[in-house]
C-alpha cells in the first residue's frame, strides 16, 4: 500500500472508541494513484484529513479524520456519502483494524469449539445443523476461498474425507441433477439469443425440470476407496521457506543447516516458494507411492543435494535442478513407471543422477512388491513445473533405464502406456464407466422419453439396419482404452463394426496402435491430430467407401470440453444416430448440450436430443466426479405438442435421481441452483 499524510503513529482512540479510520469504495478509484486521491478529497470536505491509504490497483481506500468524533464522521459522509467520483458514487463506511479483526475471528472459533464441546453428550437431533444443508457448489466455494489458508495436507487433497461415503454420492448426484436443470436453463437462454424456437425438452420454465432423467450415481466399490490414484505429481521442494544467503554454498552445508527436503504435494506457498508435505498421510494414494516419495528423498534427492551434485528447485531463488516427480503406478502389474523433471543438467550432473537412480530405485521393490520398471528424464527450464513446459523453451525428453512404457489392464485387455500418454486414474471404477457407456453405446439408454412420459424403448425393427456395415467414432481416444475395448466386446457380440480413434497426443496414439496389436484387434484404425481436423476428413472417406454405413460416436474430452468444429462435425453427420459424452468436468458439458442440441432454425434439420444421464464417482473423497450422457437424434423420438420433458410424478423421480436421498437432495439444490455457477466461472 501507499499512503500520505502523517507516518507516525496514529493517535488514540475517541470518547466513542472510534480510531476514526473510514472505508471508501468506488469503482472508478481503481488505477488512482494515493496522491491523486488524497488532494481531491480535502477540496470536498471541511473535515480535516490526516491520512490516506490505497492501492493503486484496487478500487478501494481508508482515512483517518484527525478528529475522531461522531461530528467528524456525520460531517464528512455528508460531505461525500453518494458523490460521484468520475463516473460512480462513493460507499463510506467504518473502517476495521485487522487486530480487531483477527481477535474477534479467533474469539467465534472459541464460541463454535465450545458449542461443539457441548453438544456432544447431546442427542443425536440437537446435533443436526439447521438451515439448507451444505451442496457440492458450497463446498467447492469454501475450498476456493480457502487457498492460501494453513490447512493439513489431508483436508485440501481429500476434502470430503470426513464425510461418510453414501453423504458424499448424495452430495455429487445432487450435483448432477444440478447441472442437468442448468442444461435447460441455457439451452432456452441461447434459443432466445438466436430467434429461434427451443426443442420441446428444453420448453418447460421451472427449476425442476432436468434435461434428461438422471440414473442413480455409480459409486466406487469399497475396497478401491482409498489408494485408488494410478498417477500423481510429486514436487521436489522444500518444507519450510529455504535462506537465499546460504543456498549456493557447496560442500559446506549440512543436514540441520537447511530447511527440510520434502517429496510430495505443495501445501501452501510462502514467500513465492511452493512448501511440500509428504503424502503419508493422504487416504487415495497408493502405499507403494508413499513409500517411493521417502526412498526418493532420503536415498537420491537428499545425498545428491548435500553433496552439491544436483540440488532442489528453489522457485524463488530460481536455483537448484531436481524439480518433479510423475509417477505412474500399475496395482494389477505390480508396475511403476517414473518421470523425473529437472532442469538442463551438464553431463557430469546427469551422469550422477543416472547412477544414483539405477543403484537405489531400479532394485528396490515398493509396496507389496511393486517395481520401477522404467525412468524417463525431462529438462525444463520454464518457470512452471507443467509437463508440458513452455512453448517458446520446450522441454527435452530422454530415455533413462529399463522399459519405454508401463502396463496395465483393464476390462480384460493388456495396454502398454507412455509417460505422457492419457490413462483414467482409478481402475476400479473405469471398469463400471467405460461398461456403462459401451453398453448405452451399443443397446441405448434402458428408457425413453415420448408423449409426456417415460416407457420403455419399443423394441428395434427387424430391417436392414442391422446389416449395415458399423463404424465407431472414438473421439479423444487416448491409448485406445475405450476404442479396443468396444471393438472387443461387439465383436465377441457377434456385431461386425469398425473402430475410428482420434488423438491428440502422438505417443498416445502410437500407444493405441501397439495395444491393438498386442491384444490381436485388427478392427481399430487411429489417427493422431486435433480432431477438429482429422474427423472431418475421416468422416467424408468413411461416406464416400461406404454412403449406407452406420455410425455411433464415443468422447471422452478433457475438461474444457470438445472443440466446437468437433461439435460441429459431429452434429452435421446425420448418420450418427447415438452419441455417448464422458464428462470429467459437468459443467463445461452444459456448453457443449447446447451446441449439440440447439435447433438451427430450418426444417429438416435434426439435432440431437439428450436421454439419459448417469453420474459416476471416479474421485472418492474429493469435490469432483464424473458423468455420461447418452444423445440420439431428433428423429428417433415422437414429436409431441406438451412439454417435454415433463416433471416426473415424484416417486418416478427421485428413481430416476437414485432413491430418496438424491430425489430430496434434488429439492434441496433448487433453492440454490440459481447461484449455479458457469464453466467460465468456476
Amino acid at each position: 500500500d501507499s499512503s500520505t499524510g502523517g507516518d507516525g503513529p496514529v493517535a488514540a482512540a475517541g470518547e466513542d472508541g472510534w480510531d476514526g479510520r473510514l472505508f471508501m469504495f468506488c469503482r472508478d478509484f481503481k488505477h488512482v494513484k494515493v496522491v491523486t486521491l488524497d488532494a481531491w478529497l480535502r477540496k470536498q470536505t471541511t473535515v480535516k484529513i490526516e491520512k490516506v491509504t490505497k492501492d493503486q490497483h484496487k478500487n478501494f481506500a481508508f482515512l483517518t479524520v484527525s478528529g475522531k468524533t461522531a461530528e467528524d464522521e456525520a460531517q464528512f459522509r455528508a460531505d461525500l456519502n453518494e458523490k460521484v467520483y468520475k463516473k460512480n458514487t462513493i460507499e463510506i463506511c467504518k473502517g476495521v483494524n485487522r487486530r480487531d479483526t483477527f481477535a474477534r475471528e479467533e474469539a467465534q472459533a472459541q464460541v463454535r469449539t465450545k458449542r461443539t464441546a457441548d453438544q456432544s453428550s447431546e442427542d443425536p437431533e440437537a446435533k443436526k445443523p439447521k438451515g439448507p444443508a451444505e451442496t457440492l457448489t458450497d463446498l467447492r466455494k469454501r475450498k476456493s476461498a480457502e487457498r492460501g489458508k494453513t490447512l493439513t495436507l489431508e483436508e485440501k487433497v481429500t476434502p470430503l474425507l470426513s464425510h461418510p461415503y453414501d453423504e458424499q454420492l448424495r452430495l455429487k448426484n445432487q450435483f448432477i441433477m444440478m447441472n442437468t436443470r442448468k442444461i435447460v436453463r441455457d439451452m432456452k437462454k441461447a434459443c432466445d439469443d438466436a430467434r429461434v424456437k427451443p426443442p420441446a425438452w428444453a420448453t418447460v420454465n421451472a427449476k425442476k425440470i432436468v434435461a434428461c432423467p438422471v440414473e442413480n450415481i455409480v459409486p466406487t466399490p469399497e475396497e478401491s476407496r482409498t489408494g485408488y490414484r494410478n498417477k500423481c505429481e510429486f514436487t521436489i521442494g522444500f518444507a519450510e521457506v529455504p535462506d537465499p544467503a546460504t543456498f549456493d554454498i557447496v560442500g559446506q552445508t549440512t543436514a540441520d543447516q537447511w530447511p527440510t527436503i520434502s517429496v510430495g504435494f505443495v501445501k501452501l506457498i510462502r514467500e513465492n516458494e511452493p512448501l511440500t508435505c509428504e503424502p503419508s498421510n493422504v487416504a487415495i494414494i497408493p502405499d507403494a507411492m508413499k513409500e517411493f516419495c521417502a526412498v526418493l528423498r532420503d536415498e537420491v534427492v537428499m545425498p545428491l543435494h548435500l553433496e552439491g551434485i544436483c540440488r532442489v528447485h528453489s522457485r524463488k531463488s530460481r536455483n537448484g535442478e531436481l524439480r518433479l516427480a510423475v509417477v505412474r503406478h500399475s496395482d494389477k502389474c505390480k508396475e511403476m513407471y517414473l518421470l523425473l523433471m529437472t532442469r538442463t543438467l551438464t553431463v557430469v550432473q546427469k551422469e550422477a543422477l543416472t547412477q544414483a537412480l539405477e543403484k537405489v530405485l531400479m532394485a528396490k521393490t515398493f509396496g507389496d512388491g511393486v517395481r520401477i520398471v522404467g525412468i524417463d528424464l525431462q529438462q525444463n527450464d520454464a518457470v512452471s513445473d507443467a509437463i508440458d513446459g513452455d512453448s517458446k523453451n520446450p522441454p527435452t525428453f530422454e530415455h533413462l533405464l529399463g522399459a519405454d512404457k508401463i502396463n496395465m489392464q483393464l476390462l480384460g485387455l493388456n495396454f502398454a502406456v507412455s509417460p505422457l500418454s492419457f490413462f483414467q486414474t482409478n481402475m476400479a471404477t473405469t471398469e463400471l464407466l467405460y461398461q456403462k457407456a459401451i453398453d448405452w453405446l451399443e443397446y441405448g439408454a434402458d428408457e425413453w422419453l415420448g408423449q409426456g412420459q417415460l416407457k420403455p424403448r419399443p423394441p428395434a425393427e427387424p430391417s436392414s439396419e442391422s446389416s449395415k456395415p458399423r463404424v465407431v467414432l472414438d473421439v479423444c481416444s487416448g491409448v485406445g482404452t475405450i476404442g479396443l475395448t468396444i471393438a472387443k466386446q461387439l465383436r465377441e457380440r457377434g456385431t461386425e463394426c469398425k473402430v475410428l480413434g482420434f488423438e491428440l497426443v502422438k505417443d498416445a496414439v502410437e500407444n493405441a496402435r501397439e495395444n491393438a496389436k498386442i491384444n490381436g484387434i485388427e478392427n481399430a484404425e487411429f489417427l493422431a491430430g486435433r480432431a477438429e481436423d482429422t474427423l472431418p476428413a475421416a468422416v467424408r472417406r468413411l461416406y464416400e467407401a461406404t454412403p449406407d454405413v452406420e455410425v455411433s460416436a464415443i468422447v471422452d474430452p478433457p475438461r474444457p470440453g470438445l472443440h466446437p468444429g468437433v461439435l460441429e462435425v459431429l452434429r452435421q453427420t446425420k448418420g450418427v444416430k447415438r452419441l455417448v459424452y464422458i464428462s470429467c468436468n459437468p459443467e463445461s458439458l452444459a456448453g457443449d448440450v447446447v451446441r449439440l442440441c440447439k435447433p438451427a432454425g430450418f426444417d429438416g434439420e435434426e439435432c440431437f436430443v439428450p436421454v439419459r444421464a448417469i453420474a459416476v464417482d471416479m474421485f472418492p473423497h474429493t469435490l469432483h466426479c464424473e458423468m455420461i450422457m447418452i444423445f440420439e437424434r431428433r428423429a428417433h423420438y415422437e414429436e409431441s405438442s406438451s412439454p417435454w420433458p415433463p416433471r416426473a410424478p415424484r416417486g418416478k423421480r427421485e428413481e430416476d435421481a437414485g432413491g430418496e436421498e438424491a430425489g430430496d437432495a434434488g429439492d434441496a439444490g433448487a433453492a440454490e441452483d440459481e447461484e449455479m455457477p458457469t464453466a467460465e466461472g468456476q
